[in-house]
């Protein structure tokens, strides 16, 4: 290697797979695939039942890989991986080709018409530009895609989500309790998400932390 060798990646990442014509390159985000496609979820299955629990071990499996993402039918669901862990080493260059390539997976003629861009979302307007988080850091990046992007106004309305935070990885067991480490740590959609909720004609209500969690102990 001599010194004009230059380490800039190329503009555009290869995917490690592409699976029904959505690329994939992350390890997190290929076990969301592989989980999403064991099946649909069980006869009466809820947030609180079987979606929050399977997004908790679908965490804790992300967890030991790296160390430290057609219209829809009753019963489907898919899971995805944050790539926002990795933002405060942003001057690596490899990570703007990562941020093109996951706002690639959501871009959609309804987010171009809104305005929004890969240098342009709500969160950009809402704080500086430069603090503010492009669309496709979200762990939603390919549910939305999958779910909300896929399917009418009429089915959207019907799609329901959750995002779970990693602090509750070091509970060593499952806690259902509203006071325990796995409730805690549900996020409401962030501005971006809810954007693209409103967009593709879901209900931003199917998203709150409060939705599902009846029944559940204090």
């Amino acid at each position: 290697m001599g010194p004009t060798t230059s380490f800039l990646l190329p503009p555009r990442a290869s995917p490690v797979l592409t699976y029904d014509k959505v690329p994939y390159w992350a390890l997190p985000d290929l076990l969301g695939l592989f989980m999403s496609k064991l099946g649909r979820s069980p006869a009466g299955a809820n947030k609180r039942n079987f979606y929050l629990p399977l997004t908790a071990v679908d965490g804790m499996w992300c967890k030991k890989l790296i160390g430290e993402g057609v219209t829809p039918y009753e019963g489907d669901f898919f899971l995805g991986a944050s790539r926002g862990a990795y933002s405060l080493h942003s001057e690596r260059p490899w990570l703007a080709v990562v941020d093109r390539a996951r706002f690639g997976v959501i871009k959609s003629e309804p987010l171009t018409l809104a305005g929004w861009s890969l240098a342009r979302s709500p969160c950009m307007e809402c704080r500086k530009k430069k603090d503010g988080t492009p669309f496709g850091r979200c762990a939603e990046t390919y549910p939305f895609c999958k779910l909300l992007k896929t399917c009418g106004k009429g089915q959207a309305e019907k799609v329901n989500g959750l995002a779970l935070s990693r602090p509750y990885l070091s509970s060593p067991h499952y806690d259902d309790r509203l006071s325990g480490p796995i409730w805690a740590r549900l996020w409401k959609p962030c501005l971006n998400c809810k954007e693209l909720i409103r967009i593709h004609g879901g209900k931003y209500e199917n998203f709150l932390v409060a939705t599902g969690s009846a029944g559940a102990p204090p």
